[in-house]
């Protein structure tokens, strides 16, 4: 067990769709965790943190919960490095999935030290450019999720839109999920601001990118405010028309045979569909 600073998490249960990981146990639920410093080390009361509770406590929070999963969530994670890694590591050795939701990009070294203690990451990316002002850090994105993928971590991307996207872009950030792995869902969505100030042009935005992510090839391109109104539902990659997983209202409805095969062609759907885990023995 790795060891950390005293430390301090809040907790809350969620659906793990709420975390943008659709290809991770559905259906099932997650402890999302976030990580405070003490009091003593704050310089707060200890009654404005509430509520908290010791790092050692998340298996029985999680089990108490019924969920599947911890998720490190709340926040920013990466920047409470040592304590995600020791909390994650204290989680997967008591059964449980674990899943990272992040706003930024990890450094290499962090993809090194977090690849054996996590089972997925949901990873916010804004469009990729093959520009050369945005080259760079195109190539530092591809990086750490092949990185991610090569270690075994299920990833899923999610791409918040603004206003006018340069449809290239578009179609360049889909292009680099596919050249690492096909099967990563992408998540397109258009940011809270243009959706409620310019709810015609968000639509235009998304279209556009669930546009280039299938052009791009790519087999799943989630996006909640898609015209069609079809794009929260997982189809079979080969098929294309056989629904596996419908997300409408309420719990997700599975249609996967033997848990994670489509019920047509036999194809496995490709994620984390199945899991024995400490919650559920439990």
């Amino acid at each position: 067990m790795l060891s950390a600073v005293p430390t301090l998490v809040r907790v809350a249960s969620r659906p793990i769709e709420a975390l943008d990981l659709y290809h991770v146990l559905p259906g099932s639920r997650a402890l999302v965790v976030g990580f405070a410093e003490p009091a003593a080390a704050s310089g707060r009361r200890a009654a404005s943190i509430d509520p908290a509770w010791p790092l050692a406590a998340l298996p029985r929070l999680a089990r108490a919960g019924r969920c599947a999963t911890v998720a490190f969530a709340d926040g920013e994670p990466l920047h409470a490095l040592p304590a995600l890694l020791a909390a994650a590591e204290l989680a997967r050795g008591e059964g449980f999935a674990t899943a990272l939701r992040t706003r930024e990009l990890p450094s290499a070294e962090a993809c090194v030290a977090l690849a054996p203690r996590l089972d997925a990451v949901a990873l916010e990316v804004a469009p990729l450019s093959s520009r050369p002002c945005g080259a760079a850090r195109a190539h530092d994105v591809r990086d750490r999720l092949a990185r991610l993928r090569q270690a075994g971590v299920w990833v899923e991307v999610v791409t918040p839109l603004a206003a006018e996207v340069a449809a290239r872009d578009l179609l360049e950030t889909a292009l680099s999920l596919k050249a690492i792995d096909g099967a990563i869902p992408w998540h397109v969505r258009a940011q809270r601001k243009l959706l409620l100030e310019r709810p015609e042009r968000a639509a235009a935005e998304v279209a556009q990118a669930v546009a280039a992510g299938e052009r791009a090839g790519l087999e799943h391109v989630y996006a909640p405010e898609a015209p069609s109104g079809d794009r929260e539902i997982t189809y079979c990659s080969v098929c294309r028309d056989v629904v596996l997983i419908e997300r409408f209202v309420g719990q997700p409805q599975s249609y996967l045979a033997d848990g994670r095969r489509c019920p047509r062609c036999g194809t496995r759907a490709k994620g984390l569909f199945e899991r024995t885990v400490a919650s559920v023995s439990a």
